[in-house]
């Protein structure tokens, strides 16, 4: 659905700008990312303001997307999928982490298990999901475990599940690349 619009657009620019040197993949591909961001953000906070979790589903997106943004991870195979899933996670940590009691030493364990993880599994296979030079990816691999243990400043529920579920996300089998 998202593709199917985002390419109508392409095309409808396209003929509107037809000497325009960007390709109607390469349009197409940038509408369809763009809508995929601007929709999830309005579906999660939409659905957030309903349940009354405002500010902990921006925060539980916020730790997800800047971890994701530097580590890399596993792709869904629709725009609609994504948005839908990612709405739903990040409206379904808040919930988890104000109905489950964690204690101290609790995040603390999902930080650090977060953090193996990332040192592990951070940047593999995204040489076709990023235009980022290879010669960086160690770099973002330390960013990657830098960021989740700024939770241990905060010891906060929502960024520790956020963090483990990206974290989780970035294990791939074999020749996996999506």
């Amino acid at each position: 659905m998202i593709e199917a619009l985002s390419r109508r657009m392409a095309v409808r620019m396209k003929e509107i700008h037809p000497n325009h040197p960007i390709s109607t993949e390469v349009l197409a591909f940038a509408l369809g990312s763009i809508i995929n961001i601007f929709g999830t953000i309005v579906v999660s906070l939409a659905l957030a303001a309903v349940l009354g979790q405002l500010k902990e589903t921006a925060l539980a997106m916020l730790a997800f997307a800047s971890l994701r943004a530097i580590s890399g991870g596993r792709h869904l195979k629709t725009s609609v999928s994504c948005m839908l899933v990612t709405s739903a996670g990040a409206n379904l940590i808040p919930m988890a982490a104000t109905s489950i009691p964690f204690s101290k030493s609790s995040i603390i364990l999902m930080t650090v298990s977060s953090m193996a993880l990332a040192a592990v599994f951070a940047t593999r296979k995204i040489e076709r999901q990023t235009r980022i030079p290879k010669r960086y990816f160690p770099l973002l691999r330390v960013l990657s475990v830098l960021l989740i243990a700024s939770n241990f400043i905060f010891l906060n529920p929502i960024i520790a599940i956020s963090h483990f579920i990206q974290s989780v996300l970035l294990i791939r089998r074999g020749g996996e690349s999506r």
